[in-house]
């Protein structure tokens, strides 16, 4: 069709090899502005051999979490159960 998505890409350099250890994934809540209905969202393993994709609808409905990281404070986070997303293996 002429249907346009759009996809939201990170790199999580502590997850090594195929076996993630989170029961969750947290996406940064400030990319979230430049999402829409179209829009999936990737994890990719440090080495980009496995992935975790999830949906705009997925992200609309998790909860928004704070944490502190290694950069930033009091920084606001989409937390998404791994069960709502799907594992890629490349």
């Amino acid at each position: 069709g002429d249907e346009t998505y759009f996809y939201e890409v990170e790199v999580k350099h502590n997850w090594k090899g195929a076996k993630f250890i989170y029961s969750g994934i947290h996406w940064t809540e400030r990319k979230i502005k430049f999402a829409n209905p179209n829009s999936f969202f990737v994890m990719l393993n440090h080495e980009r051999t496995h992935a975790f994709m999830t949906t705009w609808d997925v992200i609309q409905k998790s909860p928004v979490i704070v944490k502190n990281t290694k950069y930033t404070s009091n920084e606001k986070f989409i937390e998404v159960n791994i069960n709502d997303c799907v594992l890629i293996e490349f």
